[in-house]
């Protein structure tokens, strides 16, 4: 069976599993709290991967945690130069656990034991992301010297890319504050879609399959929530993955297009920029191999002095 990742609120899943362990806390007369530095954290995660550790961890420390003594979850988020990662830790109070080594054994994740104090015990798993690229340097080494208009035409298209997918992200955080089934729903599909982004031949068909409905009935419910077609949806969905993998990878264009599931570079490179509503005319001006080599070479913009 495949397991799909899910795009939401990774504190308040946290926070429904605490909530769930409750009765167990009490029942070993044990205080259980969750603690967190942010109040939302939107994150790709495997559901099934995080409660597992999780609820395993905080139910072996609770067993072992002396009567009247507490146990709590963090979350902290860290963002550093050289790694991105969901920290999350499961401490108690009342007696040092470091030796009891079945506590942290058998859990998916690797589980780092911190015991520095003799009445405290700290569990750390690390839970590794995809870096979100929020700034690009502006020293170029390739292309020292590029044409006034294809710079101009760069600069624009950029941040029409920056607006477009914001839009994105937008959408399904109204959509999950304000219809939570509806956005449960949208986010079976997105991750149904990704499962086969690089497959060119999956189509309105295959997704109304997987969603086990008609395609009618996908069409009806699909379109009030994303103002599109599915077909139009999966290629966003595509054309989403291409610009990530844009800024991210070290790929040419040609191979980004084909993983993504377009037929050819030209069709894909037409279908990038109609979606960002860059006119015809501009694209010719600024030539397009030119654009797309700029957007990819050491992932960097160019300025002019």
């Amino acid at each position: 069976m495949l397991h799909y990742p899910i795009e939401s609120d990774i504190l308040l899943f946290l926070k429904g599993i605490i909530a769930s362990l409750q009765p167990f806390a009490q029942a070993h007369s044990v205080a259980l709290a969750f603690e967190s530095d942010k109040e939302t954290l939107f994150l790709s995660y495997h559901p099934e991967t995080v409660a597992s550790d999780v609820t395993q961890l905080i139910c072996r420390v609770v067993t072992f945690t002396p009567q009247n003594q507490s146990v709590k979850l963090m979350a902290t988020l860290v963002n550093e130069r050289e790694a991105f990662f969901l920290k999350l830790v499961v401490e108690n109070t009342g007696v040092n656990l470091s030796r009891i080594v079945e506590i942290a054994t058998k859990t998916r994740n690797l589980v780092i034991v911190h015991a520095n104090r003799e009445k405290s015990t700290a569990y750390e798993i690390h839970w590794y992301l995809e870096k979100p690229i929020e700034t690009i340097p502006s020293v170029f080494s390739t292309v020292s010297h590029p044409p006034d208009d294809v710079r101009g035409f760069y600069a624009a298209v950029r941040s029409r890319m920056s607006v477009h997918f914001k839009k994105q992200e937008n959408r399904m955080a109204v959509l999950a504050a304000n219809k939570p089934k509806e956005a449960v729903f949208l986010q079976k599909v997105m991750a149904v879609i990704h499962a086969h982004i690089s497959d060119e031949t999956f189509d309105v068909e295959q997704l109304a399959r997987s969603m086990a409905m008609s395609r009618m009935h996908l069409h009806r419910r699909l379109k009030p929530l994303v103002n599109q077609s599915p077909a139009h949806y999966i290629r966003d969905l595509r054309l989403t993955r291409a610009k990530t993998m844009i800024e991210k990878e070290d790929r040419s264009i040609g191979e980004i297009c084909f993983l993504v599931g377009f037929q050819s570079q030209s069709h894909f490179t037409k279908a990038f920029i109609e979606n960002l509503g860059c006119a015809q005319r501009l694209i010719a001006a600024a030539n397009r191999a030119v654009f797309f080599q700029m957007l990819q070479i050491d992932k960097r913009l160019v300025e002019t002095g």
